[in-house]
C-alpha cells in the first residue's frame, strides 16, 4: 500500500509519498533478500519563464529516504534542470547524489506524443565497471482534448509557446469587451 499527496499551482508542484506502508522498516543496509522496504519520496519542480517567452526552464528535485523512522544510510537526492523551447524540444541535466551519477537528456513533445532519451554515467567507484546506460521514454496521450483543465500546464503542454500567448491575448480581449 502506498500513500501520496501533491500540492500544485500553474508554475510549481510539491509532493510527498510513502511507498510500501505495510512493509517492515530496514534495520541496516546489510540485507540478503529483496524484501520490499518502506521508503519516502519528496519531489518538487518549478516552471521558470512566462507566456511572453518561448523558452522555459524547469529546475526540480527528488529526495529518496529508505525507512521512515529507523536510521538508514540510503538517502539520495536527484537535482535536475530542463530547458524547453516552445513546448516542443527540450534538453536537460541531472545529478544523483548517492550513486554519484550524471545524466544528459534530450527529447521532443507534440500535442499527443512525448519522446525522450537520456544517457546516465556513474562517477562513483562503480563507474569503472560499466559504460553508462541509455534510457528511452515514450508517452502517448490517449483520448480527446479536454476543454477545461485543473491547471494551465501538463507534462505535454507547459504554457511557453506562441499558442498560449494567443489564447491569453484572446481571453484578455474578451474580458475587456464584457465590462
Amino acid at each position: 500500500m502506498n500513500f501520496g499527496m501533491i500540492l500544485f499551482g500553474n508554475n510549481f508542484d510539491f509532493g510527498l509519498s510513502v511507498r510500501n506502508l505495510l512493509s517492515m522498516e530496514p534495520i541496516n543496509n546489510e540485507t540478503e533478500n529483496n524484501d520490499r522496504a518502506r521508503y519516502m519520496l519528496i519531489h518538487g519542480s518549478y516552471l521558470g519563464g512566462n507566456s511572453e517567452s518561448s523558452i522555459g526552464i524547469i529546475p526540480s528535485f527528488v529526495i529518496r529516504k529508505m525507512g521512515i523512522i529507523t536510521h538508514n544510510s540510503l538517502f539520495q537526492v536527484d537535482l535536475n534542470v530542463k530547458l524547453i523551447y516552445k513546448n516542443n524540444i527540450w534538453t536537460g541535466f541531472s545529478y544523483r547524489t548517492h550513486e554519484k551519477a550524471m545524466s544528459a537528456m534530450i527529447g521532443f513533445n507534440t500535442g499527443r506524443i512525448f519522446l525522450g532519451w537520456s544517457y546516465d554515467i556513474g562517477t562513483s567507484e562503480l563507474g569503472a565497471y560499466h559504460n553508462g546506460s541509455h534510457n528511452i521514454a515514450i508517452g502517448l496521450k490517449i483520448g480527446r482534448k479536454r476543454t477545461s483543465q485543473i491547471r494551465n500546464q501538463t507534462p505535454l503542454y507547459l504554457n511557453i509557446d506562441s499558442e498560449w500567448r494567443k489564447i491569453k491575448f484572446l481571453n484578455n480581449r474578451l474580458h475587456k469587451s464584457t465590462i
